[in-house]
């Protein structure tokens, strides 16, 4: 088990940043492809890197680790923790549009992807610390696998 989510977690550090490096990409370059406002694709451009880039990075760290949550059966504290990283992003979200009169337009959106990300970090950190100490089913999977392969006696 160890072993796996280590293989994962290392695919989605070494994958992470070549999806968010394409998807800022093609932001930049094929903006025109689908819009022809030049004010537009120079918005778009601007927040391409780095809150596109930030947000398809984060997304991809946190739905593996995720995905691993779901594949210990650990609903409720998806549901749990998810709802609360939601309601905090929604107060966020509400704060940048509060101010949306007064910011300027990469500015404004940036923020709206920056909540994002700073939900999905939050979402990241806290169930990560809670499996690597040991908490939950993941957690306690992983707990059980190093003392199994510990040696006995403390010798």
């Amino acid at each position: 088990l160890r072993g796996t989510l280590k293989n994962l977690a290392t695919l989605a550090a070494v994958i992470g940043p070549v999806v968010a490096a394409a998807c800022t990409a093609f932001l930049v370059l094929g903006a025109p492809a689908f819009v022809n406002d030049a004010a537009t694709i120079a918005l778009v451009r601007r927040v391409a890197f780095p809150a596109v880039f930030a947000t398809t990075l984060q997304l991809t760290l946190t739905t593996t680790l995720d995905g691993c949550l779901v594949g210990s059966r650990d609903f409720g504290w998806i549901m749990c923790v998810g709802s609360l990283t939601a309601v905090a992003q929604v107060s966020a979200l509400r704060s940048v549009a509060a101010r949306a009169g007064t910011l300027p337009a990469a500015t404004g959106l940036s923020l709206v992807f920056g909540t994002f990300v700073a939900r999905l970090a939050f979402y990241a950190a806290i169930s990560s610390t809670r499996v690597l100490a040991g908490g939950g089913p993941l957690g306690r999977a992983l707990r059980r696998g190093r003392e199994a392969s510990s040696p006995k006696g403390g010798s």
